[in-house]
């Protein structure tokens, strides 16, 4: 969503990014701006790259490193993209290209809720 919806005006700024584009109904934005450069400064400038994401490399977490706990800052956390934004929007890229059908994914959510009630 975020690599292909930009305003007419903003085509020339995407265009010097090497980012593909769609020009449609989007707004014209300075979060989507920023957003689309943040994402294309770390090499990422196609849905095929966005798929490759994982949910916190764009919302940010935390790993461990020698045993402590190291803050890992988001591609987009500054936009305030949450975990689960971020996993919706990987995920549809990966539906969009084909990689995930979301047929499994539907048959796979009453498992995952049901494992989740049976926990809780």
């Amino acid at each position: 969503r975020l690599i292909v919806a930009i305003h007419p005006d903003d085509r020339p700024r995407v265009e010097a990014l090497g980012l593909p584009w769609v020009t449609g109904g989007a707004t014209r934005s300075e979060t989507v701006r920023n957003a689309l450069e943040a994402l294309a400064s770390d090499g990422i400038k196609t849905i095929e790259d966005f798929a490759t994401c994982a949910d916190w490399e764009l919302a940010g977490g935390w790993t461990t490193v020698n045993g402590e706990r190291v803050k890992d800052e988001g591609l987009l956390e500054k936009f305030e993209v949450s975990l689960e934004e971020a996993q919706h929007m990987v995920m549809t890229a990966r539906i969009q290209l084909g990689w995930v059908d979301p047929a499994e994914l539907e048959a796979e959510a009453p498992e995952d809720e049901a494992d989740e009630e049976a926990e809780a």
